[in-house]
């Protein structure tokens, strides 16, 4: 007598999108990756739901090839990725991208024999040992007093710059090892390197790194760590780990909680990390730590967890102050006041380092025709080309072109280089101070891993030396012999585009300065915008970033409204904004503002256009996304071939 079918509904790992019924001939489990028939392929697919009956349905139920990984995720895990997909209105086949790529899930497939646990117990059993406990001060005590484990709770730990939040950190990690594993998130790539050195000598742990940029290897590698592993070990890695399968979570961390990296702004599946990792330690019940010297705004409004502060460096040392110094206006030829560069050259006697911040890529920003009034444009996106050596470069499209000659194709006269990027102030300094060592970290010298750690030896290797980069040198790194930061903020966007998002950086980039030795800060203003700052200056010499926050939040009215922004590309510009003109006033007027250009405005030729819906409530926002995905896009068969995402909480410096 043959065994009754089971039936099941499972979602592809890849598109087309929707959810689809099988039948097995055993009883199957949620969370198990199958491979079943799908038109004239075989594919992956996870089962997300076991049916109790046949169900009655117009088409014949196909039978599922074979299971692959019993139970690889959890319910849990199942919840997790199902509330992902449902909150930021995307298909779940795109969330479950995002947990795997197609050339891992072929080697944990591949390799499911190994993917056993008690393969991974006998690896962890080594090194199960987590009962070091490290030295803290009196407020890092408290801190790790207040987070019950076992539990759901949400902390923040406001500290400045250099205050131990790491160590705090890892030492409630210590007490979460011995009953789980710790899911431990940073938002850049790079931090990765040197806090997975600092993790294994505090702790002395295993610790997994898990980012895009690590091989298939170690990916499928980690992940059968997260599936298998009962307790011990710490997950570390960039947003995209929030989706690693960890079955036994004690303890998440998410450092520099405020940093926009978090946030996923390609494709259709527009996550933030940082909220999706909260969600997930609700789901898991256990604490939720969060860190940053610059917290998010909303931290301030919204009293949904603890705030610990952290007043005082742990080396001892004061925070030094922002100077605000006026100077010559920079040009392209000099860069940097003569003024500037003598605090340089003081620095570097004392044989310590300098650390200048330039966040501008290339050679100069733009090549700008004066008899014309325009800057050279990127065909596909219409963004202004950023100058290189030899080549004009668009950093959004990736567009790039040979500069064969200055001359405007269009009145033939000169054109002139606008502004300095990163590579002109690395010539500069290079001219300047010919004997000392220039070093720069941007995507471009340090493109990979191996790459970055490159350039961190020479940091380590030369105790003097002058640091530049981008807002790769921001966050998160303690250089012990930078004891001068420079900060180059452009006057208009300090004068236009002073916001949170702008002062997290700037005091982000202060915090490097002066971590174990007496150290100072300069921001240069030219002299004729120097007066105009009066603002900046009380900001920064009062250095009160929670008090800005709650008063830029109250000027600008945001405490209490919930955004979504959606997206469209067409080739067919007039077309596109009269359709969505006419679908906007089918929504409560209130609750809309555009249609709108995005930024840039076109991408491989095709308009990039949007609009924003603002509610009250999360609860009105997802009943007029429902009505706009079911009822509205429908109705205009345009705009349903042009739609390319909604966004939930776009990044609006809150």
């Amino acid at each position: 007598m043959s065994s009754p079918l089971s039936f099941f509904e499972a979602v592809l790992f890849d598109q087309p999108a929707g959810i689809f019924t099988y039948s097995y001939h055993t009883a199957v489990c949620v969370g198990t990756v199958v491979q079943v028939p799908f038109g004239k392929k075989n594919r992956y697919a996870v089962i997300i739901r076991v049916l109790d009956a046949q169900p009655q349905v117009s088409y014949t139920i196909k039978n599922c090839i074979a299971i692959l990984l019993e139970q690889w995720f959890c319910q849990k895990e199942i919840n997790f990725l199902m509330f992902s997909a449902r909150y930021y209105h995307t298909d779940l086949c795109d969330v479950l991208k995002s947990s795997f790529s197609r050339i891992v899930l072929d080697r944990i497939v591949k390799q499911r024999e190994h993917h056993t646990k008690d393969a991974v117990s006998h690896e962890t059993e080594k090194t199960e040992d987590f009962s070091r406990k490290l030295s803290l001060n009196n407020d890092q005590k408290k801190v790790v007093s207040s987070v019950v484990l076992g539990t759901f709770s949400r902390h923040l730990i406001y500290g400045v710059t250099g205050s131990g939040k790491t160590r705090t950190y890892l030492d409630i990690a210590s007490e979460a090892l011995k009953t789980g594993n710790v899911l431990y998130l940073v938002p850049e790539i790079y931090l990765t390197t040197t806090l997975l050195e600092v993790i294994e000598q505090t702790l002395g742990v295993r610790v997994m790194v898990y980012h895009s940029l690590i091989s298939p290897k170690k990916r499928e590698e980690c992940l059968r760590y997260a599936r298998y592993s009962s307790k011990g070990m710490i997950f570390l890695g960039a947003r995209s780990a929030v989706f690693l399968p960890i079955r036994a979570l004690s303890l998440v961390i998410i450092d520099e909680e405020h940093d926009s990296s978090y946030k996923n702004q390609e494709g259709r599946f527009r996550y933030h990390a940082r909220d999706l990792a909260i969600y997930k330690a609700q789901l898991f019940s256990c604490p939720c730590i969060l860190g940053s010297a610059t917290p998010s705004p909303r931290w301030f409004i919204d009293k949904n967890g603890q705030i610990h502060t952290l007043l005082e460096r742990a080396t001892g040392y004061s925070n030094p102050p922002i100077e605000l110094k006026s100077v010559n206006m920079p040009t392209f030829e000099l860069p940097l006041d003569w003024s500037v560069l003598k605090e340089i050259q003081v620095v570097l006697e004392r044989e310590e380092q300098v650390l200048i911040f330039l966040n501008q890529k290339g050679y100069a920003p733009r090549l700008y025709c004066q008899e014309c009034r325009e800057s050279t444009l990127c065909e596909s996106c219409h963004a202004p080309m950023t100058v290189h050596e030899e080549i004009l470069m668009c950093h959004h499209c990736g567009v790039q072109e040979p500069l064969v000659s200055n001359q405007c194709p269009q009145c033939q006269n000169n054109r002139v280089l606008l502004g300095f990027g990163l590579d002109r102030l690395e010539e500069f300094l290079k001219e300047v101070f010919p004997a000392e060592t220039v070093i720069k970290i941007d995507k471009q010298t340090a493109g990979t891993v191996k790459a970055f750690e490159k350039q961190l030896d020479l940091i380590r290797q030369n105790h003097r030396a002058i640091i530049i980069g981008t807002q790769m040198i921001s966050k998160g790194y303690d250089w012990p012999k930078v004891t001068l930061c420079v900060i180059l903020v452009a006057p208009f966007q300090i004068r236009y585009f002073l916001n949170p998002g702008l002062l997290q950086q700037i005091f982000q980039t202060a915090g490097r300065s002066g971590r174990h030795a007496v150290g100072s800060v300069i921001c240069p203003v030219s002299h004729q915008d120097f007066g105009d700052e009066k603002d900046l200056h009380e900001i920064l010499q009062s250095e009160n970033y929670e008090n800005y926050c709650k008063h830029y939040i109250e000027e600008n009215g945001k405490d209490m409204r919930f955004f979504a922004k959606i997206s469209y590309r067409s080739m067919k510009l007039t077309e596109c904004l009269k359709t969505i003109r006419q679908l906007i006033t089918k929504l409560p007027p209130k609750t809309v503002f555009g249609p709108m250009l995005d930024y840039p405005a076109k991408k491989n030729r095709s308009w990039n256009i949007i609009w924003y819906l603002h509610t009250a409530s999360r609860s009105e926002r997802e009943q007029l996304l429902h009505y706009l995905e079911v009822t509205l896009h429908p109705a205009y068969p345009f705009l349903e071939k042009a739609f390319l995402s909604i966004e939930i909480d776009p990044i609006m410096n809150l």
